[in-house]
């Protein structure tokens, strides 16, 4: 898998009630988190990157494609999955969260094992995100919406994943920024 056959989304739609704020317009030292991350992923990934979730003018700054909301509102990060595979052009999905800042790295190293002809989706151990996806799961997704587990990590336990070990600076690269406290 190249980088161009990947299309990359920040999942940012979220509520952020723990939080207390809008988590996309999150800064960390002075730098929008989203831009951490962009810049993390490098230009090959960079170049192809929309965010779920609904639009911002605070972040047009940003280079991204644009916006893609939710097609079933209130669904957490698996309705923000689904609403962008299903509208993804190219054949494998890459998500990261806005409240990791520091995951880029880790989901990078997602693209090389990923091979969406032999295994839908590539996740490291026990973490739902980062992960690369095929879009051909975009009825999947929108599917497991109408049960009672709506979960990424019960979506991902429902396919067949290639799953990665952790790397060694794994704690950094998965810190969830859950509520200011974790910043």
């Amino acid at each position: 898998m190249t980088p161009r056959e990947v299309t990359t989304y920040l999942l940012a739609g979220g509520k952020s009630t723990r939080f207390g704020s809008d988590k996309a317009l999150l800064k960390i030292d002075g730098r929008w988190a989203l831009e951490i991350l962009l810049d993390g992923l490098g230009p090959e990934l960079a170049d192809a990157v929309f965010v779920s979730g609904p639009p911002r003018a605070a972040l047009a700054a940003l280079k991204i494609r644009g916006f893609v909301e939710d097609v079933l509102p209130d669904q957490g990060p698996l309705g923000g999955v689904a609403a962008c595979l299903a509208q993804c052009p190219t054949p494998v999905a890459l998500f990261v969260a806005c409240d990791m800042p520091y995951s880029a790295t880790v989901a990078r190293a997602l693209i090389g094992p990923h091979d969406p002809q032999r295994v839908p989706a590539t996740a490291y151990a026990g973490y739902p995100l980062p992960m690369a996806i095929s879009t051909a799961l975009a009825a999947d997704a929108f599917t497991r919406l109408t049960g009672e587990d709506r979960s990424l990590m019960g979506f991902l336990a429902s396919l067949e994943v290639n799953t990665l070990p952790l790397p060694d600076d794994a704690e950094r690269a998965f810190h969830n920024i859950n509520r200011p406290a974790d910043l």
